[in-house]
């Protein structure tokens, strides 16, 4: 709103440009460089260790979301992954693995998703047959391992089985 724009003018000095899907700055180099007029040893270390928290997080994060996708990668073999089998494997309930994933933002069918279209990209670019990949990756027809392609990439699995 109008209020918070010309809040933000005044503190930035620049008028803030809005309705962009991402939001950055650009601070000059010689800025960015400038020693820091006021020292504050309590602040720094406090920031270092938040950091180093947050850090610690994000790669317990990561592993989950890699040992999950692990799991759904073994299920693609011949199943349609499940969150029940899913989190049997890694010893959770499956609530216990839907929160913990949605607390890195994360959610199991994103994960099957990306695990199904990375392969699939992987078995189009090889030259399996488009069946075989809609079987391969759990699809029932052809038609809806498609729809889901398209959904994930933007083109059709025989758009992208042709050379770029």
């Amino acid at each position: 709103d109008e209020p918070d724009r010309a809040r933000a003018a005044r503190f930035l000095g620049c008028t803030p440009q809005t309705g962009h899907a991402e939001a950055s700055f650009a601070v000059p180099l010689a800025v960015y460089r400038a020693p820091l007029v006021l020292r504050d040893d309590r602040m720094r270390q406090s920031l270092e260790e938040h950091a180093e928290r947050l850090l610690a997080e994000l790669e317990q994060g990561d592993e989950l979301v890699r040992r999950v996708r692990a799991q759904v990668l073994t299920e693609l073999r011949g199943d349609i992954p499940d969150i029940r089998r899913t989190a049997k494997a890694l010893a959770m309930s499956p609530r216990t693995l839907q929160r913990r994933l949605g607390e890195l933002g994360a959610t199991f069918q994103g994960v099957v998703d990306e695990a199904r279209s990375e392969l699939a990209t992987r078995y189009l670019g090889a030259g399996h047959p488009i069946g075989e990949v809609a079987f391969l990756l759990g699809y029932s027809e052809a038609s809806a391992f498609a729809r889901a392609f398209r959904r994930w990439t933007g083109k059709s699995p025989r758009e992208r089985r042709r050379p770029d």
